[in-house]
């Protein structure tokens, strides 16, 4: 419904280009300009999101570090010191044959992006309530 409209609408207006480490700090400034917490989604929220019929057209940096599905990739990558961050791509946009992978953290893709959410009531609503409660 609505809600559904409005979460693509703001998916459409997501930062494009980034790295994950990038993406992280974006969440943390906005955080701290709002003063409530904002973060990148988990993989728990887009499992949701995929329940319920959601998808968007860009590849999302997620905030969980990601983990190899395979004992063997494990390994290497930790072998090697290597750490790879979750990305979330229902539209396989990214070609990765996979809704869920994991992407070196410095990559950048035009097709991939970022957005935040938060846990608690936020935007317009809490603007004017801060505004109200500055008045005399």
């Amino acid at each position: 419904g609505e809600e559904a409209q409005e979460d693509e609408e703001a998916l459409s207006r997501a930062a494009t280009g980034i790295a994950w480490e990038e993406a992280l700090a974006v969440a943390r400034w906005v955080s701290a300009g709002e003063g409530h917490e904002y973060r990148l989604p988990d993989s728990g929220q887009t499992t949701l999101l995929t329940a319920a019929g959601f998808s968007t057209r860009l590849a999302l940096w997620l905030r969980d570090v990601w983990e190899a599905p395979d004992y063997a990739l494990r390994r290497d990558l930790k072998r090697f010191g290597i750490r790879m961050a979750a990305v979330w791509d229902p539209q396989d946009r990214l070609g990765s044959g996979s809704a869920l992978f994991g992407e070196l953290p410095f990559a950048r893709y035009e097709a991939m992006g970022m957005v935040v959410v938060t846990p608690c009531r936020s935007g317009i609503e809490n603007r004017w309530n801060r505004l109200r409660a500055a008045l005399p």
